[in-house]
Parts: C-alpha cells; sequence; structure tokens
C-alpha cells in the first residue's frame, strides 16, 4: 500500500515537472520566435532605408542600429522567457513537493489509524479469548466439585 501511495507521489511530481518543463520550452520557443520576427521585421526596415535613402552611410548607420536594438530586444525577451519558465518551473516543483508531502502525510495518517484499529480489534479479541478461558476454569472447577461430591457420596452410604 505504501509503495502504491510512493509510486502515486512520484508520479505526480513526474507529471508536475514534465508540464513545467513543456511549459518552459514553449515560453523559450515563443521567444525565439518573437525575436526572430522582430530581428527580420528590423532587417526589412533597414533594407528599405537603405534602398529609399540617397545617403547610404546615414542608411547603414541607422539600419545597424536598429539591428542592434532588435537584437537587444529579442535577446530581453528571450530572458525574460526563460526566466518566467525558470520561476514556473520552480512553482511546479514546489506543488509537485507540497503533493508528495501531503501524501506522505496522509499515508502515515492512514497507517496510524489501521493500527490503532488493529490494536483495538485485538484488544476485544484478548478480553473475549480471556472471559472465555475463565468461563472454562469454572465449568472445569464445577465438575470436579461435582465429580468430588460424587465419590464423597458413594463412600458414605
Amino acid at each position: 500500500m505504501e509503495n502504491k501511495l510512493q509510486q502515486l507521489t512520484q508520479k505526480l511530481y513526474d507529471e508536475g515537472l514534465e508540464k513545467g518543463r513543456a511549459e518552459a520550452d514553449r515560453l523559450v520557443a515563443e521567444a525565439k520566435k518573437e525575436a526572430a520576427k522582430i530581428i527580420s521585421e528590423a532587417q526589412a526596415q533597414a533594407r528599405e532605408l537603405v534602398a529609399r535613402d540617397q545617403i547610404t552611410q546615414n542608411a547603414q548607420k541607422e539600419a545597424t542600429e536598429i539591428i542592434a536594438k532588435a537584437h537587444s530586444e529579442g535577446e530581453a525577451y528571450v530572458k525574460q522567457a526563460q526566466n518566467q519558465a525558470s520561476e514556473l518551473l520552480g512553482k511546479a516543483t514546489t506543488q509537485a513537493n507540497e503533493m508528495v508531502t501531503t501524501a506522505q502525510n496522509k499515508s502515515r495518517e492512514m497507517l496510524t489509524a489501521v493500527n490503532n484499529y488493529a490494536d483495538d480489534t485485538l484488544l476485544e479479541i484478548d478480553d473475549s479469548l480471556y472471559k472465555a478461558l475463565s468461563d472454562v476454569r469454572r465449568i472445569r472447577q464445577n465438575i470436579m466439585n461435582s465429580q468430588h461430591r460424587n465419590t464423597s457420596a458413594n463412600d458414605n452410604p
């Protein structure tokens, strides 16, 4: 019974961690996708500026700044997603640990209740057997007394 509870507890813990990891992976992938989108948009803007602008140096400088900003924002977004994923994983781990602790406490409570019930039942059986033994001894004594009286009565005619 305790082994099944441990298996169930482990399964709950593993599922919590798996969900946390899946959510973390999803957030990181989404952040990378968003970063790639930002970079792509920035590059498109940079190319458009270079094509429209007569002063190539200014356009290149602006494009470089936009790309750098896009990289910076993308990295910040990825870092934020990773932090959120770590926080989510931490919460999932904490919740899984709380579930394990609760299951272990319930298991101890159930074991205590079973032991108390067994002890009470054995005490009742012990009392019943003691009463039965006392009755058997009393009946035996009565039989022996009766035999002794019958023997004494036969000896004294």
